[in-house]
């Protein structure tokens, strides 16, 4: 499936969120996301520009995901993406660990997921950065008029993921080890 977001950055998350609720948007989830990233001993993944990782939402369901193809397209970042959910996180690990892939980075957030038409919304929280919204969708102009529709057309905007977002913008913050 191809994916298409921008984060914004700075926001207040709960004036972003009664925003989202005034246009009619469904959330789907508020907690704690545990996430952690594999690859081979070699780097391969990363050498790829690749991203395989596993998530825990809270206590209610485990992602895998595997992204490829990633690119910026007018502003916005592109990519193929792949999904599985279900089991435990543990038994999600032990199987990547067991397959000959290392954990290379592990971290939590909190993340509050929207759902908007056929647009993700979701508000994330790491400790010691300021919050962000991502808009994630396929039409870039529906992505537009809901930036607009939530007042965040004048915040700075990033297409790079958490990692590259940090060494950008605080460098002095490792993503690595980073929980509540």
């Amino acid at each position: 499936m191809k994916e298409v977001e921008v984060k914004l950055l700075d926001v207040n998350p709960s004036s972003v969120e009664q925003r989202l609720v005034d246009l009619g948007a469904e959330k789907k989830f508020s907690g704690l996301l545990k996430v952690n990233y594999f690859d081979k001993e070699s780097g391969e993944i990363r050498e790829k520009g690749d991203l395989l990782r596993v998530r825990q939402f809270g206590d209610e369901r485990t992602e895998v995901c595997y992204k490829t193809n990633k690119r910026v397209e007018d502003g916005f970042k592109v990519c193929d993406e792949y999904h599985l959910s279900g089991g435990s996180f543990e038994e999600a690990v032990n199987l990547f660990e067991n397959l000959g892939y290392r954990v290379t980075c592990a971290y939590e957030k909190r993340r509050t997921t929207f759902i908007h038409g056929d647009l993700e919304i979701v508000i994330d929280e790491y400790p010691e950065i300021p919050p962000f919204v991502e808009i994630e969708g396929t039409d870039t102009d529906a992505i537009e008029k809901l930036i607009i529709d939530l007042d965040l057309g004048d915040r700075e905007r990033s297409s790079r993921a958490i990692g590259g977002l940090l060494e950008e913008k605080y460098p002095d913050i490792e993503l690595n080890g980073l929980k509540f």
